[in-house]
């Protein structure tokens, strides 16, 4: 009888086993996912990736959500996703994927898979991001230029190659003697803004200075087109280059300033006794009336515009030339150049002033000065209009340029070799 007790005893331990591991292998959990992954085969579709590392035990319905903004890994976020596509109802473990249409390619996507079976609904972890790419795979491309081989090649197989170029610089004006520009911090040497030297660009050394501290510009307290200016308040800069006639026949100057004031007379540039001793800026007609000008020597002044002077910045061109009788001339912001006739003068100093009259400092020119450029030559027309329109782009006056300036519109770019600028 206990043999068989025992007996019974085992089946039903047995059998409360077999029952067990049944409902054991009948328990469905919710689905895993892997990483997200994207690749954009055309301009205008992706193909959004998924990985399902697990069905749970059943496999789940999955669909991928997108949007341009990322809602989370919530099943009900607060503020639904764009878009949600369905990829199956009956998915088993592995990639799954769907295609869809980049509705603007200026944004950023993102998205996310989920999972529903008997188990639960699960929300990847992984977030996928799609950055769209205009050019990638567009079957009419008709080029494409990524400037990364210091060259302008299209990499399209159209063979549509471009010749990169530099843009222009006052460097490559013809007889370069003297540079000076006030947005360039490095050149400006002042201590709590006072200017004691401005050094010139050039690489002719012919650096503007001032040890007399009543005398010294100021720096660092006024700007145009967000750029440091020099700002002289009667006060002026002296510099070895020497404008007189008899060292430099022919000349061309170009600088953008303000005047500080409408009234009164003062001088942008002066030599003493030179044969352009004051290149002026304000000055005063036989009627007491104010213009621009620029006057010589022999105290006439040959060139006057009609322009009422104002405080506003202008872009001021000269053009000295000793070998024509009448073919000097003077431009203000890139208008049409006026033609006027030279007056014989005498010999000067060596140095030049910037800011006043002579190096002595009379007749100063209360001014805002942004950048100067002297030449030992007279430069073309299409030179001059290069450096207008480098130096109209640069402080934010083109809209001061004539319309029918070259360079009203754009920069004007390097001349001679082409030269590729890297990033």
């Amino acid at each position: 009888m206990r043999s068989i007790r025992i007996h019974k005893a085992l089946l039903f331990t047995l059998g409360s086993l077999v029952g067990t591991t049944a409902a054991i292998a009948q328990t469905i959990i919710p689905a895993g996912f892997g990483a997200m992954s994207v690749n954009q085969p055309s301009r205008e579709t992706a193909v959004l990736t998924g990985v399902l590392n697990s069905t749970g035990g059943q496999n789940p319905t999955v669909k991928i959500r997108w949007g341009d903004e990322d809602r989370g890994t919530a099943v009900t976020p607060s503020t639904a996703w764009d878009n949600e596509e369905t990829i199956s109802t009956n998915q088993a473990a592995g990639t799954f994927s769907t295609t869809i249409t980049i509705p603007n390619l200026e944004k950023v996507y993102y998205f996310r898979a989920i999972a529903s079976n008997s188990g639960g609904t699960v929300v990847s972890r992984s977030l996928g991001v799609l950055l769209p790419s205009a050019p990638v795979g567009v079957a009419n491309l008709q080029g494409r230029w990524d400037f990364d081989s210091e060259n302008a090649n299209d990499s399209s197989g159209t063979g549509r190659h471009g010749t990169a170029k530099k843009l222009f610089s006052p460097s490559e004006v013809s007889s370069m003697n003297l540079w000076l520009d006030a947005a360039d911090a490095s050149t400006i040497t002042h201590s709590s803004n006072a200017v004691s030297q401005w050094n010139d660009k050039s690489g002719n050394s012919k650096h503007a200075t001032q040890s007399t501290a009543d005398n010294k510009p100021s720096t660092n307290t006024a700007t145009q087109n967000g750029l440091n200016v020099i700002d002289f308040t009667g006060d002026f800069l002296v510099s070895s280059i020497n404008i007189n006639r008899s060292t430099m026949a022919d000349l061309s100057i170009f600088v953008v300033f303000a005047s500080k004031s409408t009234t009164g007379e003062g001088s942008l540039f002066g030599s003493d006794n030179g044969g352009w001793d004051r290149l002026a800026t304000l000055n005063f007609d036989a009627n007491s009336v104010a213009k621009w000008g620029v006057s010589n020597a022999g105290g006439t002044t040959p060139f006057e515009s009609t322009r009422t002077p104002d405080t506003d910045y202008h872009i001021l061109s000269i053009i000295l030339d000793t070998g024509v009788t009448n073919g000097s001339s003077v431009s203000l912001d890139g208008a049409s150049s006026t033609d006027f006739t030279e007056a014989a003068g005498n010999a000067g100093t060596n140095t030049t002033a910037i800011g006043a009259l002579s190096p002595s400092g009379n007749y100063p020119m209360s001014a805002y000065l942004s950048e100067i450029i002297f030449a030992g030559s007279t430069v073309s027309d299409s030179e001059r209009q290069k450096i207008e329109g480098y130096l109209a782009h640069k402080w934010g006056l083109a809209g001061s340029l004539a319309s029918s300036h070259p360079y009203k519109l754009g920069t004007p770019i390097s001349s001679g070799s082409p030269s590729f600028i890297a990033d």
